[in-house]
């Protein structure tokens, strides 16, 4: 028994039969018209396994910075307007706006685990917000590195090589 299956081949649609046994047929028809008692039953202990993971991952937000940086960086996000916030490269434009909006739904942010309940904030995001609070100048110092290598690309000297090898002294 055969079936019809269609490739496009030259910009052109083209048919061309396909034997049922085939390996690639299968494939292609198992991942597509798969019924709903082929799919996986067990799916809650990964799920509960994945709620683990988060709160640990909270948790380690807590233990990356000492109780005073905490506080410093509680006391700048539980204070700071919304354009205080955008002053931070990283809490521009939709970022502040939600810590604001969290704030005033839910209160000030108690820990830094509480910090990755607001929208748009996962633990690498939070972490890299805590840390461009407490250093905001790191920011500054590798964008002006970057431009002084691209001085250096740009800047060349207008002097000829048999020129230089001669002020050297180089045979």
């Amino acid at each position: 028994m055969n079936a019809l299956s269609v490739l496009l081949a030259r910009g052109r649609w083209k048919w061309f039969p396909v034997p049922l046994g085939s390996s690639l047929f299968q494939a292609l028809h198992n991942s597509c018209c798969r019924k709903k008692s082929t799919t996986p039953k067990k799916t809650l202990p990964n799920v509960a396994f994945c709620d683990e993971s988060t709160k640990e991952s909270g948790n380690a937000v807590d233990k990356l910075f000492s109780s005073e940086q905490q506080a410093s960086i509680l006391h700048v996000l539980n204070t700071a307007s919304n354009k205080e916030l955008e002053a931070f490269k990283l809490l521009r434009g939709r970022k502040s706006i939600n810590i604001v909006e969290h704030r005033e739904k839910f209160g000030p942010f108690q820990n830094l685990e509480s910090l990755m309940n607001v929208p748009l904030f996962q633990y690498k995001t939070t972490i890299q917000v805590c840390n461009s609070i407490l250093c905001p100048e790191t920011a500054g110092k590798k964008r002006k590195s970057q431009e002084n290598r691209l001085l250096k690309k740009l800047i060349k000297p207008e002097v000829r090589r048999e020129r230089l090898k001669d002020c050297l002294g180089a045979p």
